[in-house]
């Protein structure tokens, strides 16, 4: 919300993004592509996190409850 409130300000003042400032926001929810460009932003990958770990916990093996499991984040470039 705070990336959205200053692309607005950004906006308001005459600057030009990404040419003149570059923006990026931390989580790819709906709210950033609302705005009046589309936010480019981190996208931490919340919904399959949430699965692997959901899965995990049900998991009758629990040998696989000790692997380290990393998920990337993806850089997803929009218009800021």
């Amino acid at each position: 919300a705070d990336a959205l409130r200053l692309t607005s300000r950004l906006i308001h003042y005459k600057m030009k993004m990404p040419s003149d400032v570059s923006l990026v926001g931390y989580g790819n929810t709906e709210l950033t592509l609302s705005g009046p460009l589309a936010l480019t932003v981190i996208d931490c990958r919340y919904p399959e996190m949430a699965a692997l770990a959901a899965s995990l916990v049900f998991c009758n093996d629990c040998s696989k409850q000790t692997e380290q499991i990393v998920i990337e984040p993806e850089l997803i470039i929009r218009g800021t």
